[in-house]
């Protein structure tokens, strides 16, 4: 009998449900018979372990072929180190994502407090608030493996049986991968597609100029052609098919912010006073210190398209208003 935290998707795909505490659940997968395939781990720490040491117990996992991490998050690497070292194999992901995990391993408590606190202070958050919110702390990971083989978009690698494409996509985050199989049965998404109202699109302190929006509605895109009978696997929650239909309804969830904060900026505001006119107050909630980045990604698509000038108050502070 299966753990209750590991569920039969499909044939030969079992999704393994890993806690996050307060912020739900993140997806691991284990695709294949005999030669599997794992993606993503799930956070740092013993819980998650716990749980890929009894879904091995259970003959779930298989002879592991190859380990994917979809994204430098630490929600999805942050098992990552031990089941490499656990199983000896491959581990797959883009270079952009690779390099971002590591540099973020390395870098200082003190680095990273000064940078978060700088970059929410632009945003328009009270600095004392600033200075209380504490960034993630990816020093768990200073294991990450260093030896990895890069995926890229459009290449095709064979694992656990099947031959899959990768396609490679921004906005969540630099540059994830995701795996559609070329029968078109599956696609591994990661966070570059979640059911519901989709991934956050936040702009981070590293890029804070970047027009993120862009890029995911260019990705978005490229889902147009899929079939609606692949059975997608994203990075949390359940797996769904539809998938173009539901690409272009994420598109137009992300228009309809647009065009409500076009309608409802007043004067020049900063990205935490524009934050309520397009979120819910149960969204900020949820979301906490990633919500000013959020508005951002709105404010500089609409900037980098000319709709909205920026300029930097005597407080340091980025305000936005109408062009």
């Amino acid at each position: 009998m299966l753990p209750e935290f590991i569920e039969n998707v499909a044939p030969n795909v079992r999704r393994l449900v890993c806690p996050m505490g307060k912020a739900g659940s993140v997806n691991g997968w284990i695709i294949g018979s005999g030669a599997t395939l794992i993606v993503d781990g799930g956070v740092p720490g013993a819980e998650a372990s716990a749980r890929w040491d009894q879904a091995e117990q259970a003959d779930v996992v298989g002879a592991v072929e190859a380990i994917l991490c979809t994204h430098m998050h630490r929600d999805h690497s942050g098992q990552i180190p031990r089941l490499v070292a656990r199983h000896g194999v491959p581990l797959l992901m883009t270079e952009a994502e690779h390099r971002k995990v590591v540099a973020a391993s390395e870098a200082s408590t003190e680095q990273r407090q000064t940078d978060l606190t700088s970059f929410l202070i632009r945003q328009g958050v009270a600095p004392a608030e600033a200075r209380s919110t504490a960034p993630p702390d990816y020093s768990v990971l200073a294991s990450f493996p260093r030896d990895y083989q890069p995926l890229d978009d459009g290449m095709t690698v064979t694992i656990a049986g099947r031959a899959w494409r990768v396609l490679t996509g921004g906005g969540h985050s630099s540059k994830g991968a995701c795996l559609i199989s070329e029968d078109g049965q599956l696609m591994v998404a990661g966070d570059q597609i979640l059911g519901g109202t989709g991934p956050h699109i936040t702009v981070g302190l590293d890029e804070p100029e970047a027009d993120l929006l862009s890029a995911y509605f260019d990705f978005l895109g490229r889902l147009a052609d899929l079939p609606d009978t692949m059975l997608v696997l994203p990075g949390h929650g359940s797996a769904f098919r539809s998938l173009p239909a539901h690409a272009l309804a994420l598109r137009k969830g992300h228009q309809r912010r647009l065009d409500r904060l076009k309608a409802r900026l007043d004067g020049a505001m900063s990205c935490t006073e524009m934050a309520p006119l397009v979120f819910t107050q149960q969204a900020m909630r949820h979301f906490g210190y990633l919500v000013p980045g959020m508005a951002l990604s709105l404010a500089n698509h609409l900037w980098h398209r000319g709709e909205l000038q920026r300029h930097e108050d005597d407080d340091g502070v980025w305000r936005f208003a109408s062009a």
